[in-house]
């Protein structure tokens, strides 16, 4: 967008300037300053041609020298670097000590497997050597013989004893006929 011309200042295209000395004032190494004797700008060209200077002072100005910005941060990048480092070995040891107590579980769950199969042995047995027949071989072979019909003992509501059946003694056997 154009500003109007002022009144009383001729443009260079009224005045029949030439594309070359338009094309030297535009690629001039003084920012525009260079224009004909007699011309004056406007304010607000004036104020373009310097923000145009700034501009260009600033892109060519040397950029101060900036100190390492990572020297600061050094000990804590080391602090989350080692913190990471903790971590990993951590769960490595919990890794290889869950692993060391599955095999321990595996050994103990065989025992517990063997123990229980010999309790239930041993239960059967018991049960075998508590059967009538076996106390009967076992009471023959120490010598022992049957009772007869044996004398039964009842007591009476009012606390008194009556014997039921006659008492009789056992027949004696010979010592270790039974075996």
């Amino acid at each position: 967008m154009t500003a109007p011309a002022r009144a009383g200042v001729a443009s260079a295209r009224t005045h029949g300037a030439s594309a070359r000395t338009r094309g030297q004032a535009r690629t001039s190494g003084d920012g525009g300053a260079r224009r004909d004797p007699g011309r004056s700008r406007s304010t607000a060209a004036e104020r373009a041609y310097a923000r145009r200077a700034n501009r260009k002072q600033r892109l060519l100005r040397v950029a101060p020298t900036r100190t390492s910005r990572l020297a600061p941060k050094a000990p804590f990048v080391l602090l989350v670097m080692g913190l990471l480092v903790i971590g990993v070995l951590a769960t490595l040891f919990l890794s290889l000590s869950a692993i060391a107590d599955s095999y321990r579980l595996e050994d103990a769950k065989g025992q517990v497997t063997e123990l229980s199969s010999k309790v239930e042995r041993l239960k059967a047995d018991v049960a075998k050597m508590e059967s009538p027949d076996a106390l009967m071989s076992k009471a023959k072979e120490l010598g022992m013989v049957p009772a007869p019909d044996p004398a039964r003992l009842r007591q009476n509501p009012d606390g008194s004893v009556t014997v039921i059946g006659t008492p009789s003694a056992a027949p004696a056997g010979a010592p270790g006929e039974g075996h």
